[in-house]
């Protein structure tokens, strides 16, 4: 962010602490782009239009980030998860970057990847985890269906390590589809 936008945030921002109405200040003082930079960013509004002057007041970002020394806050964490239980999809496709009947489906993770991931666990559970490796490898390479409940023997331990419910998943989708 420019010096002049940081500048006139904390004009705003000392001015509002005492006043109740907008800041107002005189065209030649400050640049329309910092105006138009800081309102897209939404630090600032515009909450008055006149001619010859800006009035001006900062939203609750522009006020916390004056507040945190002119520093953006911290990053909200952002929740991937999404439930779609009991819903009904027919021929349809969720997710973004669909573009009319078109869409590409990445499974996106692989043999090794996955084998990184279950390495990073607690050592108590490799040999199990391990074993599902190999079991994932077996169902890959091998030219015969697959046998209901091959994988139910591993579902506690895919309960107790949901993050890797979404790698084991792609992984599958990938043979099923053989896009693996």
């Amino acid at each position: 962010m420019k010096q002049s936008q940081l500048n006139l945030l904390k004009r705003i921002y000392n001015f509002e602490r005492s006043n109740t109405e907008p800041f107002s200040i005189n065209c030649s003082e400050v640049s329309r782009f910092d105006i138009s930079a800081l309102e897209r960013n939404e630090y600032l509004v515009q909450p008055l239009h006149s001619i010859g002057a800006y009035h001006l007041s900062l939203t609750e970002k522009g006020e916390s980030f004056v507040e945190n020394g002119c520093s953006p806050s911290s990053p909200e964490s952002v929740s991937n998860n999404f439930n779609f239980s009991g819903a009904t999809f027919t021929n349809s496709v969720v997710g973004s970057g669909i573009s009319g009947t078109n869409y590409t489906f990445n499974a996106g993770l692989n043999f090794s990847e996955l084998k990184e991931l279950i390495d990073s666990k607690p050592t108590i559970d490799q040999d199990q985890l391990n074993e599902l490796l190999t079991v994932l490898q077996s169902i890959q390479q091998s030219d015969h269906p697959v046998n209901k409940g091959i994988l139910i023997q591993f579902s506690n331990l895919l309960n107790k390590y949901s993050d890797l419910i979404v790698p084991v998943g792609k992984i599958l989708i990938g043979i099923f589809t053989g896009c693996n």
